[in-house]
This record gives structure tokens, sequence and C-alpha cells, in this order.
């Protein structure tokens, strides 16, 4: 499709002449090609509430898309059979919200959309991280489609059932035939994990999140939002602050399980809404009885919340992450104890990263917020560029001055988040790796709650779960395109 577009420009990439029609006709033009899985481009019945109108939201059926693109590419059927021996692999899938262009023009949300992705774990990482083809499309759904707090949850239980459903056509269990001419094979695809920052636990899973008093489904006895860390003391019960990880006492999926039929069985029995109210705020979670927690075959395929993966991309770099906090804190300790801001930013501008083009004068000053409680204004590649040409910066002209020794402390927290930075980047899931990403942030945690007290959110916490995602799934999954981020 994407090659027809090509071949459709001149030398220049420009076309010949601007003809809607044709592009369009070119973007769609195997939408109606019949496999044996149905057409590519499928469609379900979708209410955004219950009372609502229901809406057809058009989706690249799974099935068919790999079973024709094995069968026009034997490139393609080669890398499938190679990167998944067994035959045997798990799916990874990705949403976020995403504003075009032109939002001078169209500062409503007129033209955002919600992009729904998914991939397969098993693919190399060099495969998984490139920006051209990193996830297959599913769907784009446009934002206005979205209209209440509990929608994302109805349309997610929905994608989950058009994967893996329980009368049809189903990854895990039928799987899809893969074949090329006279050469052929069956690919089964379990539910792996979906990538997720607090924002889309909330969103996908009806969960509270940070404003209830249970910000971390991922933990049974994880609590906010019960005053100051330093005040709070309880034998069981732990603050979401806290560094002191060997107390998080895990949920599986049966404890989980347990909370949801507790809360849809006061539901269904019609007690006081104050009472179900009680039990939502005390399991952090809301009723909401068409979504995927009170599917019980939608918590059986994802074994939730045992494979829910927290993205280190959004834990650290953007979304008001704890690198783009740290970042903010730092640089306003090195101003307000004699560094001149626009030193520091003539000296890290001259600084060359390939592909951070971003990278020039005025370019901290610009991100830069003069604030105790306030975080970088920066998309997650700024962020990364920040902490190494801050960190180069700290090494060539501050390490072995006065001023490094007063500050010792505080060079040494942010040489950890360097530290975790790096480990993650590299996406090793070695013992070894994973053993010193164990280490450096508790150590990070404990100094950073020292150092910043006002700049401690619950991010703090999730980051102590990634060593045990990379441990979990054999790899650090990060969802790594710029474009949607931006």
């Amino acid at each position: 499709m994407l090659q027809g577009i090509e071949n459709y420009l001149d030398e220049d990439l420009v076309p010949p002449a601007i003809n809607k029609d044709n592009i369009t006709q070119m973007l769609h033009k195997y939408d109606d090609v019949e496999t044996p899985f149905g057409q590519i481009v499928s469609s379900f019945e979708f209410r955004s509430t219950p009372t609502d109108e229901p809406e057809q939201i058009k989706y690249l059926n799974p099935f068919a898309l790999l079973w024709w693109l094995s069968q026009i590419s034997y490139n393609f059927y080669t890398f499938l059979s190679k990167a998944l021996p067994a035959h045997i692999g798990r799916t990874v899938f990705y949403t976020d919200e995403v504003f075009p262009a032109n939002s001078e023009r169209r500062p409503d949300k007129g033209r955002a959309f919600y992009a729904f992705y998914w991939t397969i774990l098993e693919f190399p990482d060099w495969f998984r991280s490139r920006s051209e083809f990193p996830y297959f499309v599913f769907a784009y759904v446009p934002s206005k489609l979205i209209t209440n707090q509990f929608s994302l949850t109805r349309l997610f239980k929905k994608i989950i059932h058009v994967f893996f459903a329980q009368d049809g056509f189903n990854l895990a269990t039928t799987g899809v035939r893969i074949e090329h001419k006279h050469h052929q094979f069956v690919l089964r695809l379990k539910y792996g994990a979906t990538i997720m920052d607090e924002e889309a636990f909330r969103a996908l899973m009806s969960v509270k999140g940070h404003s209830g008093t249970k910000p971390c489904l991922s933990c049974q006895n994880v609590v906010g939002r019960v005053g100051p860390y330093e005040e709070f003391d309880d034998d069981y019960l732990v603050h979401v602050l806290s560094p002191e990880s060997d107390r998080f006492i895990q949920h599986t999926t049966d404890t989980f399980k347990v909370m949801c039929n507790n809360i849809s069985t006061a539901v269904l029995e019609g007690r006081p809404k104050i009472e179900v109210a009680k039990l939502e705020k005390i399991y952090g979670v809301n009723y909401v009885e068409d979504g995927v927690l009170f599917d019980d075959h939608c918590l059986d395929v994802m074994r939730f919340p045992e494979d829910a993966n927290w993205d280190p991309m959004h834990v650290l770099f953007t979304h008001g992450g704890v690198g783009q906090y740290h970042c903010n804190g730092f640089i306003k300790k090195l101003v307000d104890n004699g560094i001149e801001l626009t030193e520091l930013d003539t000296r890290t501008s001259k600084i060359q990263i390939p592909n951070y083009q971003f990278i020039k004068p005025g370019w901290i000053i610009d991100r830069f917020v003069y604030s105790d409680a306030a975080h970088i204004k920066a998309f997650a590649s700024d962020c990364i560029a920040m902490i190494d040409c801050i960190s180069l910066f700290v090494q060539a002209v501050l390490a072995g001055t006065a001023f490094y020794t007063r500050l010792l402390p505080y060079m040494k927290c942010f040489r950890y988040l360097k530290c975790i930075c790096d480990i993650i980047r590299t996406k090793s899931a070695s013992h070894g790796a994973i053993r010193k990403l164990r280490q450096v942030v508790k150590q990070h945690h404990n100094l950073f709650m020292d150092l910043y007290p006002q700049l401690c959110k619950s991010k703090l916490h999730y980051l102590t779960h990634i060593p045990d995602n990379i441990e979990k799934f054999k790899t650090c999954l990060l969802y790594t395109s710029d474009a949607a981020d931006e």
C-alpha cells in the first residue's frame, strides 16, 4: 500500500499533481481482499456507553493480515518462521492518543484519534525498534467516539475478543495459517503484554490509578493518598513512595479476580451505591459491567495484572516521568548554587548526537521550568538527550571541583538516573543487567526521596517494577516511536 504511494511520487518525493482521490484509492486498494479469515479490513460494532447508538469501528484483521502478507511475500514468510521457530509466540499491544499537526488551527479534538498497535514479542529487537514498521496497525479510532472515562475499556474488551475469540478465530488456540505457495505452518500467539503507563492503566483497565488509594494494580498492599511517606506506618500496607520493594505483595490473576467478583456481586445484589463506591475505592477498581476487568474471558486471556507491563519510556522520559522531574530538579539545584543556565545551555548545545537535531542553542533554556515542583517541558527523545548531555557537562566541567564535592549527593543521584537509562536502553535481559538495574533503581529511589521529596510521584514506584518486567518478558518492552510521542 505504502509502496504504491511511494511509486506515485517523483524523485523529489513530490506528487506530480495533488489528487486526494488517487491517494485515498491507493490507501484502500486492498481493503476488500478476501482471505480464509475474512476481509483484510473488517469492522465491529462499538458503543461508547451502553445507551449510545452503535458505531462501526474498522480495523485491520490480524488473521487476514498475517495470512495475506505471507502469501504475497516469501521474505515475510521466512522472517516469521525464523523469528518463531517453534511457531508459538506472544502478542504485545500498545495504544496512545495522537494529536496530528496544525493544533493551532484545530485546538479541539477534531483531528485527534486513538491509535491501536500490536506486534509479536519474539520479533528481534532490531525489528521492534525500527521507526518505519515496528508495530502492526490494528485501528485508528477518532477521539470524538471516546465519550466518557470508561469508553476505552469497553473498546479494549472488543479488541481482545477480536484476537482471542471465545467462539471463532483465536490466535492462542486455533492460531493462523501462514503459507506461501507449498510452504505452510500454523502460528499460535497467546496474549503477552500491553505496554502501559499509569494513564493507560486507568483508561484501558478502568482502574483509579494515583487518584485512588490503590495507585498500583500490580501490588496488593501498596497505597497512596494516605498522608506523607514519613508519617505513614503500617505492618501490612506500604506507602506508594516507599523504597521497601521487598515488602510489596504482588497480585496474581486469581487475587485480582476476587476483587472484581466482590464488586460485581455487590452490584448484582443491589447493595447501596455508597457501599459499592467504598469497595471500588478500597480495591482501586471502577465497576464497568461491559469493561475488560469484568469479563472472565478477557481476564483469563490477559492474565491481568500478572502480564501487565509498565512502559519504561513513559515511566522515565515522558508524561511527567521520573527522568523529566529529576532533570528539572537537578538543573534548578545547579542554577541555585551558581551555575549559569546560559552556560549549561551553551556547553550542552555544542554536543552532537545523531538524529538529535533539536540540540541547539536555547534547547535547555526553552525546556527548563524554574520551580521546585515542575518537570522539564520535553518529549521522550528530548529528555533522553538531556540526561546524556547534562551527564557529559558534569563529567567535563564539574567533576573534581569543590562545587562537585559540595553537591556530591545530587551528583550521585543523577549518576544513578543515567545508569538506569543506559541499562534500559541496551534492552539487555541478562541476569547481570537485571541485578544491576534492581540495585541502581533502589539506590536512586532512596536518594531521590531524600533530595527531592516535592518531586516524588507514583511513577517512582512504577519504576521499581521495571526490572521484574524485563526478567518476566526476557526483554525490555519499549514503545520507541517518537512519531507517536510527538
